[in-house]
């Protein structure tokens, strides 16, 4: 609840949100003064950005302003480069071999095997909206007696 304070105030001051999850925020200007600190509730700066990607939740890849690279892709890891989000941004896939480990313990063992992760910008929860060719936004869904909608924005 307390995000959605904090989103709505950013909103209403003109400040675009470009991605949030639980604990982080990424938008397009400084935030207010008071919303920063040690203290709980409040921000800290971690990054200013150069370049980024935001493909869907727990998937995206920062550039930040002194060169660093950060690169989240949740089940994949840092295999993915910061170069392979321009593919993904176009709508198309990117298919990684990621080492998994299975238990066995009827035969007491790990087995190890590669599982192949096929890494896309498809997100069945939203309509995506092409601009020249690249993922621009997304408008939300609405299911309404098995149909699905777009719902107007």
């Amino acid at each position: 609840m307390y995000m959605f304070k904090v989103i709505y105030k950013l909103i209403d001051l003109g400040i675009d949100i470009y991605y949030m999850d639980t604990d982080s925020i990424v938008v397009n200007q400084a935030i207010p003064e008071e919303l920063i600190g040690n203290s709980l509730g409040l921000f800290k700066l971690e990054q200013e950005i150069k370049h980024a990607y935001f493909i869907s939740p727990k998937l995206y890849a920062l550039e930040s302003v002194d060169g660093k690279f950060i690169i989240k892709a949740k089940g994949i890891g840092s295999k993915l480069e910061f170069a392979q989000f321009e593919t993904l941004i176009k709508n198309e896939a990117i298919v990684k071999a990621q080492e998994r480990w299975f238990k066995d313990p009827a035969n007491a063992t790990i087995n190890i095997k590669n599982i192949y992760m096929h890494i896309s910008a498809i997100n069945l929860k939203r309509k995506q909206v092409m601009e020249n060719n690249k993922l621009a936004f997304t408008k939300p869904l609405i299911v309404d007696q098995d149909n699905i909608k777009n719902k107007n924005i």
